[in-house]
């Protein structure tokens, strides 16, 4: 578990020094075609589906700004990431097929980018933000049953001096669309 901790912290210093949220899981529904929050999850997804294509991720600037993290991946940005827009959450996440097997701290091959697979997507913003956070999104009008709410999903992470939201959507994650980690990946 302290491996782990460091990696994430090792990570995040990379990220931030440098330059860091899936499908949603639950049945469609009639409801959902007018939720506001799933409506946003989708725009989210639309506008990060090309990059299931590592290969368009790298030609639009993409590169990893991250070690392997467990419970996420490979974090890839194509410059600053600080941003809280749908349309640019300017971090993608990606994990591995199980053909390629990196250990945690490990940086990315690039050998290895068509066994990846593009899971989530995240936003940072600087600073501590975790009691006042951005809202990006209308998890608080959604009917949905979320396990972790928009708020709940910011995280700071204190050594690296910024405040993070993942969005699982392009991979289902059991513990919440909007959770740091996702326990399918690993």
């Amino acid at each position: 578990m302290e491996q782990q901790n460091v990696t994430r912290r090792t990570a995040l210093r990379t990220i931030a020094g440098g330059l860091v949220v899936g499908s949603v899981a639950g049945p469609a529904s009639a409801k959902r075609g007018k939720d506001a929050l799933s409506q946003q999850l989708n725009t989210v997804r639309a506008v990060t589906r090309k990059y299931k294509d590592i290969e368009t991720a790298r030609a639009d600037g993409y590169f990893a700004v991250s070690p392997y993290v467990p419970g996420m991946g490979f974090h890839f940005a194509d410059g600053p990431p600080f941003g809280t827009t749908l349309e640019d959450p300017g971090i993608l996440v990606y994990f591995t097929n199980g053909s390629y097997n990196p250990s945690p701290g490990e940086q990315h091959d690039p050998a290895h980018d068509d066994d990846l697979i593009l899971g989530a997507v995240e936003w940072l913003v600087p600073g501590d933000q975790s009691e006042n956070p951005p809202n990006i999104f209308a998890d608080k009008d959604s009917p949905r049953n979320l396990a972790v709410t928009e708020e709940e999903g910011w995280h700071f992470e204190s050594a690296e001096g910024f405040t993070g939201l993942h969005a699982w959507v392009h991979r289902g994650n059991s513990a919440g669309v909007f959770h740091p980690t996702n326990p399918n990946i690993d």
